[in-house]
């Protein structure tokens, strides 16, 4: 059944998977969108059909870094324009809950600037951080800086992991069976993120 879908997207992604991937990650590192796009998804599979040469892993890479640094730095923008009053009031109008821009803000006022790297990789976090850094006092370019280099390691690791399941597919598929591959895939991205996250907590 997988091994169908994917046949059956690959004449879509050959057209349309640039920029399906730079709308993806665009819009999942923007204020308002984030929590609803599976941007993460979308860079893993990019790696993926890249690995299968339907797309140019270079490229790809190249593409996922900008975007989700230029959606970065949208969400910068707006919160240093209006504020965590604002986004407390408008965030839950839109689909935001509460409970999350509440849980991203505690994460951002207790790590601080190793929010903006550590938080790429914590799907609540890499929404909000932005807006919060941009909401606090801090300098534009120490945001750019460490923002792109959150955004490097990220899109470096999860477009990469894509890629080598995407280049070994056949194979790993033949030796483990597609649904093992994906409980694999799943199961290596979920140690990564909790492996990220304990380390950040323990600082």
């Amino acid at each position: 059944m997988i091994d169908e879908l994917i046949f059956f997207l690959t004449k879509y992604i050959a057209d349309w998977g640039y920029l399906i991937a730079f709308l993806a990650s665009l819009l999942e590192n923007s204020i308002f969108l984030g929590l609803f796009v599976p941007g993460e998804i979308i860079t893993l599979l990019s790696g993926f059909y890249a690995g299968q040469e339907i797309l140019f892993y270079p490229l790809v890479l190249i593409i996922i870094l900008t975007s989700s640094a230029i959606g970065d730095n949208i969400g910068f923008w707006i919160g240093r324009k209006f504020g965590k009053k604002w986004l407390k009031k408008v965030g839950p109008k839109i689909g935001q809950k509460t409970k999350k821009i509440e849980r991203a803000e505690i994460f951002w006022d207790k790590q601080g600037e190793k929010a903006i790297i550590a938080g790429r990789f914590m799907a609540f976090a890499r929404t909000f951080v932005p807006f919060f850094a941009g909401s606090s006092k801090i300098k534009y370019r120490k945001f750019f800086l460490l923002n792109l280099a959150g955004a490097t390691v990220h899109s470096v690791t999860m477009v990469t992991l894509g890629y080598h399941f995407g280049k070994s597919w056949e194979a790993i598929s033949a030796a483990f069976g597609t649904l093992g591959v994906l409980l694999l895939a799943i199961f290596i991205v979920s140690a990564y993120k909790y492996i990220v996250k304990r380390k950040v907590e323990k600082k």
